[in-house]
């Protein structure tokens, strides 16, 4: 067991899997700062991934002490999972920056709140990106809350990137930096960072990290600096990202 003046980690051990032993492709770094039954979805949507390959980084902030026996429990049986124990409560930006220093997946999913993601979102992403390896693979939508409270309605909306409204296949694409500044500034593509997964080498080479000090503006400046660094580029049709807040 690691642990720091900071936090507490409860390692992955993939030897214990019943499975060779390899590094996951995949790291879910998800920041707990609620209630249990707020998050039980999210969670579910997470530990339900139909792929094997893929490790899970709880970082509870909520400092609760209650939630943390809590958690144990829930993740005793799951081997692909580390759960770290803030002791004192620090900024969303600077929980998932920890998930960047300790994840062991090549890619990395930033989750927090009470979003979630489809039960088949790592395995999709595998396939799509399995021989382009990009940097940053964007799907060009989300899923948000219908706001019709006819009872009839779908629960949830899909909602796409205006420029990528028609797309039907994977495109990979090498812009240059005004293309970049006009969709980010315009909004032109999401700003949620949930529908989007970035190469950890990458972010690590380049030193990209979410800066707390910018507050509510971290997300949206960390994948600034992350598509202005590369070129490398996939966007996907696929939406696996669901916005539970009312937007």
């Amino acid at each position: 067991m690691c642990s720091s003046d900071n936090w507490i980690e409860i390692p992955v051990d993939f030897k214990k899997q019943p499975t060779i032993y390899v590094k996951p492709l995949f790291s879910i770094i998800f920041v707990v700062e609620s209630k249990l039954d707020d998050i039980e979805v999210s969670l579910m949507s997470i530990f339900s991934q139909d792929y094997e390959f893929y490790e899970i980084i709880l970082i509870d902030n909520s400092l609760d002490d209650n939630i943390g026996d809590i958690y144990q429990k829930l993740i005793k049986s799951r081997k692909n999972v580390s759960f770290i124990k803030m002791n004192h409560k620090i900024g969303i930006y600077s929980a998932w920056n920890k998930g960047i220093e300790i994840a062991q997946g090549e890619y990395l999913l930033f989750l927090s709140g009470t979003d979630f993601i489809a039960v088949n979102t790592i395995s999709m992403l595998y396939v799509v990106n399995e021989k382009i390896k990009a940097d940053i693979v964007h799907s060009v939508g989300f899923f948000s809350k219908n706001e019709n409270k006819d009872t009839s309605s779908k629960q949830f909306n899909a909602k796409l990137d205006a420029p990528f409204s028609n797309l039907k296949t994977n495109l990979r694409l090498n812009i240059n930096d005004l293309t970049k500044l006009q969709l980010l500034v315009n909004q032109q593509i999401n700003k949620f960072i949930g529908t989007k997964i970035f190469k950890r080498s990458y972010l690590i080479e380049k030193n990209i990290k979410f800066k707390d000090y910018l507050e509510d503006k971290a997300e949206f400046f960390f994948i600034i600096e992350s598509f202005y660094q590369t070129s490398n580029f996939l966007f996907i049709p696929q939406i696996f990202y669901f916005v539970s807040k009312d937007l």
